[in-house]
């Protein structure tokens, strides 16, 4: 199976963190979808102001991910409406490698450059504010993300080829900002009604409505995608010597 709903370099692909077959694109079409990998043939779109370098889910609110560009802005949106988002974040000067969520803390989100920082935000109520930022002394940052089961914890790469951990927690600013909403992380539960996916998937009249293809050659023809039929071998019946 083999999708075509983008016209240049795929930069991000993630799925959706509870719904199994839901995935999330970006290229550097200036474009992210999402779709359903069951129903491969519709799919929503919508284009931004740059090529997409991230994307990330939500996982405190399952309809919401975030994409971060490389003229430095962040977009979070509801899938079920790609057309209007959520906020639009100038959070970096140069091209923002990474966005990312804290599983644990609702509204706690981080964001690293090139230009060598990350930044740490409170996106509560929708309404982004740097809370601290710092350089991670590891080079551009070219990746990061926190750890799934500390709320503070972050991890990024850098590109003099290191890795620099940083402990959130140690700025008096984030202690003070997050510690009363720390809860466990979102307990995986699989939600077949898809619920989030956009309402317009399927309407000829909806601007973000996108046709997705498949190639053929690897679809096996006219039978079931991606499964060939196995001739069955008949046993040769031994005879008497």
């Amino acid at each position: 199976m083999t999708m075509k709903h983008h016209t240049d370099k795929v930069q991000a692909a993630e799925w959706h963190p509870l719904e199994q077959t839901v995935i999330a694109t970006g290229a550097f079409d200036k474009n992210i979808a999402v779709l359903d990998v069951r129903q491969i043939d519709l799919g929503s779109k919508c284009a931004l102001t740059s090529d997409i370098e991230s994307i990330q889910w939500n996982p405190h609110n399952p309809a919401q991910l975030a994409a971060s560009c490389e003229n430095g802005a962040v977009y979070l949106y509801d899938a079920r409406n790609l057309g209007s988002p959520v906020f639009t974040l100038q959070a970096h000067e140069s091209a923002c490698s990474s966005v990312t969520f804290s599983s644990m803390v609702p509204g706690f989100m981080g964001t690293v450059s090139i230009d060598k920082t990350v930044k740490l935000w409170d996106i509560q109520d929708g309404r982004p504010t740097c809370v601290t930022s710092k350089s991670m002394g590891v080079g551009d940052l070219l990746c990061g993300q926190f750890f799934m089961n500390d709320p503070y914890m972050l991890a990024v790469g850098g590109s003099k080829g290191q890795v620099a951990l940083w402990d959130t927690s140690e700025q008096s600013s984030i202690e003070r900002k997050f510690s009363s909403r720390i809860k466990a992380a979102p307990t995986p539960v699989i939600n077949t009604d898809l619920p989030f996916l956009p309402a317009n998937i399927g309407s000829d009249n909806s601007k973000s409505s996108v046709t997705m293809t498949t190639d053929a050659s690897e679809s096996g023809g006219s039978d079931s995608p991606g499964k060939k039929k196995k001739k069955k071998k008949k046993k040769k019946s031994k005879g008497n010597k």
